[in-house]
């Protein structure tokens, strides 16, 4: 015959396994969000890091003029603090991509778990599943809410995408800037050079916003034209 004693430690058992489960569960996810956060962050950094070797043209451009004219040094002075702005739109952007990529991840896949479990108790009805089950249909649609939820109410998508026009905009300002300031240079081919250089640049960066803005994974961004 069974004692109290004895069904109150099955009954601790039970529940120190199911609470041990939902904490491996929790801690597995936030594991694995960290490490698709750190994962996103290397991806959009190494977009930037791309991009910005395109400011290595638009430097030589500025170093072939030789003019010093005050229309000159404003046109670099508001070089510069574009550069500035741009570097804080670049910093915010990757912070907001970082937090996005995560999220939209683990979605689909907690809303896939939380269909199978469901199939699961519509099959046995609500009342006889075992608490393990509702335990954990509880957590998973908890989990998929939360991913689910937290990009649209923060607008992050939208954010991401107007943060890189702004980015790539304040980009083709500067780019517009170093051909104004070819103006100097008399030699017909090298303006031509540049120009053609700066076009290329435009090109590949609108590319860029365009592949981006159709969620697709920075890492296979192939820019036509390029390796």
């Amino acid at each position: 015959m069974t004692t109290f004693r004895q069904k109150a430690s099955d009954i601790w058992t039970e529940l120190g396994i199911e609470i041990s489960t939902l904490l491996i569960i929790v801690t597995v996810t936030i594991g694995t969000w960290t490490v698709l956060n750190y994962k996103a962050g290397t991806q959009i950094t190494s977009f930037f890091t791309n991009l910005e070797k395109n400011k290595e043209i638009r430097n030589q451009s500025h170093d072939l003029c030789a003019d010093t004219s005050p229309f000159n040094r404003k046109i670099r002075l508001n070089a510069s603090m574009v550069d500035n702005y741009q570097e804080a739109s670049k910093q915010l952007l990757i912070v907001m991509y970082r937090n996005y990529m995560p999220n939209v991840t683990l979605f689909p896949i907690f809303t896939g778990l939380v269909g199978i479990l469901t199939l699961i108790i519509a099959q046995q009805s609500w009342a006889k599943v075992s608490p393990g089950v509702k335990s954990l249909f509880l957590l998973f649609v908890l989990l998929s809410g939360l991913f689910g939820l937290y990009p649209d109410i923060f607008h992050q998508k939208e954010a991401i995408d107007r943060n890189l026009q702004t980015y790539i905009e304040m980009e083709k300002m500067q780019i517009r800037a170093s051909e104004i300031n070819l103006s100097c240079l008399t030699d017909s081919i090298q303006i031509k050079q540049i120009m053609q250089q700066n076009t290329e640049i435009i090109t590949k960066l609108n590319y860029y916003f365009n592949v981006q803005k159709s969620g697709l994974d920075i890492n296979n961004i192939k820019v036509p034209g390029t390796q």
